[in-house]
């Protein structure tokens, strides 16, 4: 049998989430388990320091100091050439935002933004729209013409082939969560004050002003809200920075409840979880919600969006808001506050629920879909 070449483009592996993915899977991959002789990765330098190197990992770096332009005319003039040169078998497209026509590949979809309903509308007249939309277009032709696609959620599917029209050959494969975020043991002691955590960049369709106008209707010294993430891109991000800044400012005193930890390194939240009581999720748009699932296996209760695949993923291990509705996330997030059996029961379901998320079972399954699309 035929020893197969395998190739990864994570050139564009810019997010927490797609970079966790990518060096995963990897971790995780099972040698012995496929008739794989090597795998070559392309991505950028400080991604590739952070993969350790194996026997069967051949690192590549495709341009140094690039712009989106030198990115694209890569991408679609050079990289195929040289995965041709090496005989490569199969691609892996880590996201479906790229112009390479290597075939066969396999895409995966990362980006709801571009499809979700209202999002391009709610981004605002700026560059950060012209791009959605270019975004937009490129990911319908590139899962269009892929031999089979990676969707991380079945919501994420159905909502994205709603516009690309069906695509035969899909695959629903769900991220993983690091050991390093699962409790060791449930938290089942009763506070006065509680404190809440909300894990995510700032961004328009995070809604973490929201958030704080709700939790200021709470009596004062009941609660504390830790915001952590740092800026998402673009000058959305940056006006929700604003009117995350406004309002906390237009609070006065009574916004000392708040604060606002700014970018944390990801294998400090853990300790950050330990340290908090509930966990809220507020965002109105993912294609799988990384935090929400770190969120689940720490063994706190959630208050959580119920927009997207966020009920798909939490089921009834939470309380649930609209991310818009002050009143709503302000109501949902008091169940849990007044109601200590609640969050216990919560924290139980949620942990529960947590364990079906693996980077060994992400990792196994991509690789089988990857030789099954081969043989499509």
């Amino acid at each position: 049998m035929k020893e197969i070449k395998i190739a990864i483009d994570a050139s564009r592996n810019r997010s927490g989430g797609a970079k966790i993915h990518l060096i995963e899977i990897l971790n995780n991959f099972n040698y012995d388990r496929y008739n794989i002789k090597e795998i070559h990765l392309w991505s950028y330098h400080e991604l590739l320091k952070e993969i350790p190197n194996y026997p069967w990992l051949v690192k590549h770096i495709p341009l140094k100091n690039p712009s989106i332009l030198k990115e694209l005319f890569w991408q679609y003039f050079i990289f195929p050439k040289a995965l041709k040169k090496l005989k490569v078998d199969i691609l892996l497209n880590s996201s479906a935002a790229t112009i390479c026509y290597f075939k066969p590949n396999v895409t995966m979809s990362r980006n709801m933004l571009s499809f979700e309903k209202g999002m391009i509308k709610k981004s605002g007249f700026s560059i950060g729209r012209i791009r959605l939309i270019l975004l937009k277009y490129i990911q319908k032709i590139s899962l269009k013409n892929a031999n089979g696609a990676v969707f991380l959620t079945n919501y994420a599917s159905k909502s994205i082939q709603s516009f690309t029209g069906k695509l035969e050959n899909v695959k629903i494969i769900n991220h993983g969560i690091s050991n390093i975020f699962f409790a060791k043991e449930l938290k089942n002691v009763e506070r006065k004050k509680l404190k809440c955590v909300y894990v995510s960049t700032i961004d328009f369709y995070k809604h973490q002003s929201n958030v704080v106008k709700a939790l200021s209707q709470f009596e004062s010294g009941t609660i504390e809200l830790i915001l952590a993430g740092g800026l998402g891109s673009g000058t959305p991000a940056l006006m929700s920075k604003k009117k995350l800044d406004e309002t906390i400012k237009n609070l006065g005193h009574k916004s000392d409840f708040v604060k606002v930890l700014g970018h944390i390194p990801h294998s400090k939240l853990p300790e950050l979880y330990k340290n908090s009581d509930i966990v809220i999720f507020a965002s109105s748009c993912e294609n799988m919600p990384n935090t929400l699932v770190e969120g689940m296996a720490s063994g706190l209760p959630i208050a959580c969006s119920n927009r997207g695949p966020m009920p798909e993923i939490l089921q009834d291990g939470g309380t649930y808001f609209d991310p818009e509705n002050i009143d709503s996330i302000y109501h949902a997030i008091k169940t849990l506050v007044d109601n200590y059996s609640k969050r216990l029961s919560f924290s139980k379901k949620s942990y529960s629920l947590s364990k079906n998320f693996s980077w060994e079972k992400c990792s196994k399954e991509t690789f089988d879909f990857l030789i099954k699309s081969l043989k499509h």
